[in-house]
């Protein structure tokens, strides 16, 4: 193979903008995919409303909670399947997370970024593994979850009676920011381990190992790393939905325009995705 591996230092998302525009495209279609079945939801709802879908762009976004909360009870079904295909969307996505993952870390012997082919066949080499670590992940992270949940459920009580009932909820949310800390450190473990497939050629176990080795000698830094570009991804989430706000859920030029906001946003978050790993990929 005429590709060769970078440096970790060498390994920066903006030098391969090809990964960016690849793994938006992707999210894109996906997106289109879900989008269609959350929009015969919200027909089902509001196709008769003389408004329209408008009242789900209301202020407070009260219409848009009382649509998901009957539509759980209504259309059970119909969502179980989506929620189905979101997680298969998450366990195919890995084949393009690491052609990514190729994509940064591969250049040709003249210093160019791997043709869409070449990394797709990286992708698909580490697959199977990535596929493997991926279901360990979620199982972890479902272990996680479950145990704080079920803590959180035994010291409800006994918080609320020992410490009153204002003491008592800081403690079951402190027990839910402690599982939502220890779900998100499992993932970038996991992450760690995915870019150790491509970097490494390692198999499931020696590319776990490494992983939970490195995140153990910097543990500050992963999680700096990882916290500060999670934020950061939401603040042109903000952005979009206070756009959507002022322009609301009109037609023609205005949908134009909401729609090319929409897709703004989603390529900075993807942009914020390369950048981190891009990260993990210099730090396994």
């Amino acid at each position: 193979m005429r590709l060769v591996r970078l440096s970790g230092r060498s390994v920066l998302a903006r030098r391969r903008p090809g990964a960016v525009v690849g793994l938006w495209a992707w999210e894109t279609a996906l997106g289109v995919v879900l989008g269609s079945a959350f929009s015969s939801v919200a027909s089902g709802a509001y196709g008769r409303h003389p408004d329209g879908d408008a009242p789900l762009f209301a202020p407070g976004g009260l219409q848009l909670l009382d649509l998901a909360r009957h539509s759980f009870a209504a259309r059970g079904p119909l969502l179980g399947e989506l929620l189905v295909v979101v997680a298969l969307a998450r366990l195919l996505g890995l084949l393009p997370s690491a052609a990514v993952f190729a994509e940064l870390l591969f250049t040709t012997r003249e210093l160019r970024a791997p043709r869409l082919k070449e990394a797709l066949a990286l992708g698909v080499t580490a697959f199977p593994t990535s596929f493997t670590l991926e279901l360990f992940t979620l199982a972890a992270q479902g272990a996680v979850v479950a145990f704080g949940v079920a803590v959180g459920a035994m010291a409800s009580s006994s918080a609320t009676a020992s410490l009153g009932e204002r003491r008592g909820d800081l403690v079951v949310v402190g027990i839910a920011l402690a599982t939502l800390a220890g779900a998100t450190i499992v993932g970038v473990v996991g992450d760690l381990a995915r870019a150790a497939v491509v970097r490494w050629d390692a198999g499931a176990v020696v590319a776990g190992g490494r992983a939970l080795e490195r995140f153990l000698a910097q543990p500050v830094s992963f999680i700096w790393s990882y916290g500060w570009r999670g934020a950061a991804s939401w603040v042109p989430v903000a952005l979009g939905a206070w756009v959507a706000g002022h322009i609301g859920g009109g037609g023609g030029v205005a949908l134009v325009v909401l729609a090319a906001f929409h897709q703004l946003v989603a390529m900075a978050r993807v942009a914020i995705r390369v950048s981190w790993l891009a990260r993990v990929l210099r730090g396994i």
